[in-house]
């Protein structure tokens, strides 16, 4: 039997066998000893993005799409901490940390910057003022009517009503009195924040960028900032709001999810243009316009570091509650990709929005191809951003490699991988 080196990925599905110059080749599989195994029971709609990252890690690595009876090293998974029932043996890693649905939150997280912010106003100025609805309502009224008389007739303030615990833009409305609040902040809870008038323009059309933030450890804090990410427009030119166009929603929220059915969404295949681009071919842009880009990389790196320590010790207590140390044996290794949405104003200072527990890591888009019938194709500027995120992720938080201790012991690994392959729903 001839072996072959190389990806476990460039096999086919059936049995192992893929044709080369001389003929038929058969690679022996490797034994799970050797391998990082990856459970993707409940990956979801990130299924697509993390194969294509397991095909260009290559050898080394195997997916169990169907779970695996004696677990897996490592556990990717769309829902939150909280939904599991129980955990796996043997210090599984998984790809979520207890608490942090409820810690980015938007009423939760604009909670923990507003005491930041009163014990360090100048280092905390990157968040809107925000109140929390209903709870805040009456103190949100008489606030902007302070204000109001303050700096005169002329001021009239915009607001934006964000649901708490809302996604992709939905429910999100804008309003200049305070007493348009509608049920979404008089019965459901939501926040309002001081809407910002003034965004940087590109081409004249608002955009905010997608930075991706991976909490690797709590204690000791650690965190890594991703070098690329996603700028996301709007698809009509921006105006000044006011009570004829505070209904454009294509207009003043950048949401991928509200502007994709927009007649002026574009799908490009390039980072550089579009609807959705590179966050790298942003900067570059400014740069060329003579922007201090690499101030404004420092300035939301502290943005990103700021905003984890500011929720840091609702997220000890979390976790010490949930995984007190000397659990067990079983204690898994947690951590969890974050994405912070940052609006960069017209001097180019960056504000923070909101923090994404579970940003979409999606990799098509969907496109009306007639009146009400919708496909799903691929979308190369979310592949280029968003497969080598994933990859990075699994090679950074994978187990120690494992070491084989004798001969004898790789003869016993073939053994159990033969026959945990006849008893494992995996795939390479």
């Amino acid at each position: 039997e001839k072996t072959e080196s190389g990806s476990d990925a460039d096999l086919d599905a059936e049995g192992r066998k893929r044709k080369g110059k001389k003929g038929l080749v058969r690679r022996r599989r490797l034994p799970t000893a050797l391998v990082v195994t990856l459970d993707t029971t409940r990956a979801r709609s990130q299924l697509d993005v993390v194969r294509l990252a397991l095909k260009q890690l290559g050898r080394g690595w195997r997916e169990y799409p169907h779970g695996r009876k004696t677990g897996s090293d490592m556990y990717w998974s769309v829902p939150a901490f909280s939904d599991y029932d129980d955990f796996p043996s043997g210090h599984p890693i998984i790809n979520k940390l207890p608490g942090m649905k409820d810690m980015s939150n938007k009423a939760t997280l604009s909670q923990a910057l507003d005491r930041m912010h009163q014990l360090f106003p100048e280092a905390y100025d990157f968040f809107p003022t925000t109140w929390r609805l209903p709870e805040e309502f009456h103190q949100f009224c008489a606030e902007v009517r302070i204000l109001k008389e303050r700096r005169g007739k002329r001021y009239k303030p915009t607001f934006i009503v964000k649901p708490d615990e809302g996604t992709q833009g939905g429910g999100i409305y804008l309003l200049q009195d305070p007493h348009d609040v509608k049920s979404i902040g008089m019965v459901r809870p939501a926040v309002v924040q001081e809407y910002l008038t003034n965004p940087y323009l590109i081409d004249g059309y608002k955009f905010d960028l997608r930075i991706y933030v991976l909490l690797t450890n709590i204690e000791p804090l650690q965190i890594h900032i991703g070098r690329e990410g996603m700028a996301r427009f709007c698809t009509v030119p921006y105006q000044l709001p006011s009570g004829k166009n505070l209904h454009e929603s294509y207009m003043h929220l950048t949401n991928y999810s509200l502007n994709k059915y927009s007649e002026g969404f574009v799908h490009s295949e390039d980072g550089d243009i579009g609807s959705k681009r590179t966050l790298s071919s942003v900067l570059q842009r400014l740069k060329r316009r003579g922007k201090d880009v690499d101030k404004l990389w420092k300035d939301i790196e502290d943005i990103a570091l700021k905003t984890i320590i500011a929720i840091l010790p609702e997220m000890k207590t979390y976790h010490h509650v949930v995984l007190p140390p000397g659990k067990g044996q079983g204690r898994p290794r947690c951590y969890q990709l974050l994405g912070f949405d940052i609006l960069l104003t017209s001097d180019l200072k960056p504000i923070l929005l909101e923090v994404n527990s579970n940003p979409s890591l999606k990799i098509d888009s969907e496109r009306e191809v007639s009146p009400g019938v919708i496909e799903h194709v691929p979308s190369p500027v979310d592949e280029e951003i968003k497969v080598p995120l994933v990859r990075d992720i699994l090679k950074m938080m994978k187990p120690q490699k494992k070491k084989l201790k004798s001969p004898t012991k790789v003869l016993d690994n073939l053994m159990v991988e033969k026959k945990g392959s006849m008893d494992d729903n995996s795939t390479d």
